[in-house]
């Protein structure tokens, strides 16, 4: 069975003292003890670091293992046969495999998302990289596929931001999460409704709303790699700038305007992708689009 492991591409932007590079950040990775203080708490489940961290001239790779804290779960076979593992309180736990991969010449993260149940998310991983680096914040941006995107993106007519979303029955849950745009959970909250059309009105003349709308994009895009809150929907529908004005016409998609890498693997039904297979994917996706997001964002 051919699978894909896809790669998203996100690009990583350091705000605030004190100024580090990526390097630093995946070498204080690496000196962390190993013990209980290398796992982190930035969502509900702990997350650990592996012990296989490269760090080379041309990117660092890290792989992290995203802890779920359950006590049980549930078997049963095709026979009709049901039953459950237990586990004691210092046993190892059920968890999902994320790597990513730091360019420290672009500040670009390529991380495999999208495959089971959701490992570590690029907003996470984003937050976990700056608790690490004792930053004061680091924005994640959507990375559009054609530079001629961002020069429609960059154009002087009024534009409108426009997102649509469905299926998303409880806001409350993201907070958690630390994810997402909060106007957007304000409305859905005010509503109370699972489905919103919003669109913002976006100013000329003014560049820095151009990261807002990729920041923003980058967090809600997070909203449809979250099967443990959503199962399989995926509650973001679209994210766009448009004409104002100009039914219909769209500037910029950005869920399909932005960078993503698809490598595909021979799996048996059931099984897992392997190590060598996961590093592979975000390596590839590396090769692929390295050399233009160096020149567009150099560091």
């Amino acid at each position: 069975m051919v699978k894909n492991l896809k790669v998203g591409v996100y690009r990583l932007v350091f705000r605030g003292k004190p100024i580090t590079t990526l390097v630093k950040i995946v070498e204080a990775i690496k000196l962390l003890p190993p013990d209980e203080s290398r796992t982190a708490m930035i969502i509900d489940d702990p997350i650990r670091p592996r012990d296989d961290i490269r760090i080379n001239k041309q990117y660092c790779l890290v792989d992290f293992n995203r802890i779920r804290p359950t006590d049980h779960i549930l078997t049963a076979d095709t026979l009709g046969n049901e039953g459950l593992i237990k586990f004691g309180r210092k046993a190892k736990r059920p968890c999902q495999r994320t790597v990513v991969l730091l360019d420290q010449h672009s500040n670009i993260m390529y991380i495999h998302e999208g495959w089971g149940s959701a490992g570590i998310g690029h907003n996470t991983m984003a937050k976990y990289l700056r608790a690490v680096g004792e930053l004061e914040a680091v924005a994640v941006e959507v990375v559009l596929h054609d530079i001629d995107a961002l020069e429609r993106l960059r154009d002087k007519r009024h534009k409108v931001f426009r997102v649509r979303i469905a299926g998303v029955e409880n806001a409350e849950v993201l907070r958690a999460q630390g994810l997402g745009d909060e106007a957007i959970l304000r409305t859905l909250r005010a509503f109370r409704s699972p489905n919103a059309n919003i669109g913002v009105g976006l100013e000329k003349g003014d560049p820095g709303q151009l990261d807002n709308v990729l920041e923003t994009a980058a967090a809600l895009i997070g909203w449809n790699n979250m099967p443990e809150i959503f199962g399989t929907k995926k509650p973001v529908k679209y994210i766009a700038i448009e004409p104002e004005g100009e039914e219909h016409e769209v500037l910029v998609n950005l869920l399909e305007d932005r960078m993503r890498h698809a490598e595909k693997v021979e799996l048996e039904p059931g099984t897992e992708p392997s190590d060598a297979e996961r590093y592979r994917a975000v390596v590839k996706a590396f090769e692929r689009f390295s050399p233009d997001l160096r020149r567009r964002y150099p560091v």
